[in-house]
């Protein structure tokens, strides 16, 4: 059987840790031929259809003629697999699709034959056994798939040990890329409505198969950035001391470490660990709102003193960092929105601008259920009104997140004596 795995992704020359992951664990297994493609695009949109990541994507799938393709679907990427899979469909329509990854549920169902939900590995070994003859379909985890014109769905089962899971990194091909990427957890304990990671449980590699791990990547690849892929990496200081001593131990050059940190989980303790190491970190810190009740609605906690001392050390440290606001949450409005964005630049004395990023209601999360309005009912996509903003409210909050930044920036900009901007460049529209 030959199989054909893609995955659309925003960052160029980034390794494809999800296909690697469902390659490694099916061919522990089963002696099936499995090539994996992840296809980057900046602006997805060109003028020459020819060199459309669509046209790419499906060119690549018809030159290797595979029996089985599968879509890693992700936000940014799940309207591509639709085209692409529709066009597949209508050329060689003796291919079987599969999509699996966070939008994969049976919503998708009609545009492909199988789709699996949560986590893949275990279930897309299991499926292809299924289309092996050495399994039935009813006992294969995780899989929704059309049977005379009825949806039928298996129960969800996640990767109990995360150890059992094969090294993603060991599936050979291209070993230089921009940026690689490292699983050291899954899941997250905060039962925040908006967020995937909440969805499931929360397991962590063990710090000795980590230790093998990290070598060998190190040993057999080349890149400048490292992208730790935990919800909230800070939460247990004494692992988070152990994982970046292993990268600091093995890494061969230099190097910028990215991850996510829990604000108010910054402590004195937190940043002596950062800055012991000779990488660079890099940290993005998710804080969404400073809101009592838009943030009661969301299931997100929030300890306000916390967050403020976490940012004071983080400003008095050499450690790099930028705070998130969310535009769209419910209960949210437009001046609730500027007291949060208040809040970011009196104590985010780092960050020159608000980083706002429009809500998107992701499939399977607490959000998923009617209100706020999404875009696509069918995907995770932007909301496009709330029970307190409509449509207009919403684009012109980011219309004045745009103009004040634009300000904020021109102010440097003289204050340094630098040339002023363009102002077409600027414009909001």
């Amino acid at each position: 059987m030959k199989i054909a795995l893609l995955s659309f992704s925003v960052q160029e020359d980034s390794f494809p840790l999800g296909l690697a992951s469902l390659k490694g664990y099916a061919q522990s297994r089963l002696d099936v031929q499995i090539e994996c493609k992840e296809f980057p695009y900046g602006s997805r949109f060109s003028h020459n259809t020819n060199l459309s990541v669509e046209q790419k994507a499906i060119s690549w799938i018809l030159l290797k003629e595979p029996d089985l393709v599968g879509f890693a679907g992700y936000i940014w990427s799940i309207q591509i697999i639709r085209n692409v899979a529709r066009a597949i469909r209508a050329l060689r329509p003796g291919i079987r699709l599969v999509l699996g990854g966070p939008e994969a549920d049976e919503r998708a169902i009609s545009a492909f034959d199988f789709v699996i939900q949560g986590e893949g590995e275990a279930a897309f070994a299991e499926l292809l056994e299924h289309l092996l003859g050495r399994r039935a379909s009813s006992e294969v985890r995780n899989l929704i798939w059309l049977e005379n014109g009825a949806v039928r769905r298996n129960p969800e089962r996640p990767i109990e040990d995360l150890d059992a899971l094969p090294v993603p990194y060991r599936q050979g091909g291209k070993k230089r890329y921009a940026v690689v990427k490292l699983e050291t957890a899954r899941g997250c304990p905060f039962p925040c409505a908006y967020c995937y990671y909440a969805q499931v449980p929360t397991r962590c590699v063990s710090l000795p198969v980590l230790e093998d791990q990290i070598a060998y990547l190190f040993e057999h690849f080349t890149f400048p950035n490292l992208t730790l892929l935990d919800a909230n990496f800070n939460l247990d200081k004494g692992r988070m001391r152990a994982i970046l001593g292993m990268i600091e131990r093995h890494r061969r050059g230099p190097l910028r470490v990215s991850m996510e940190l829990k604000p108010e989980f910054i402590d004195r303790e937190t940043v002596a660990i950062l800055e012991s190491f000779s990488f660079t970190v890099w940290a993005e810190l998710g804080l969404q709102s400073t809101d009592g009740e838009v943030l009661r609605r969301c299931g997100r906690p929030w300890d306000a003193e916390k967050t403020k001392e976490g940012l004071r050390l983080l400003d008095g440290s050499s450690i790099r960092y930028k705070i998130d606001l969310m535009v769209g949450l419910p209960g949210d409005t437009f001046f609730k929105f500027l007291n949060s964005a208040s809040f970011v630049l009196t104590h985010a004395r780092k960050q020159k601008a608000i980083v706002a990023h429009h809500a998107m209601v992701l499939n399977r999360t607490a959000l998923d259920v009617g209100d706020p309005v999404r875009m696509d009912p069918k995907a995770s996509s932007q909301v496009i009104r709330t029970d307190t903003q409509n449509t207009l409210d919403l684009y012109k909050l980011k219309l004045f997140v745009r103009r004040f930044n634009a300000s904020i920036a021109r102010t440097s900009r003289e204050r340094a004596g630098a040339p002023a901007a363009d102002p077409a460049r600027t414009s909001p529209l």
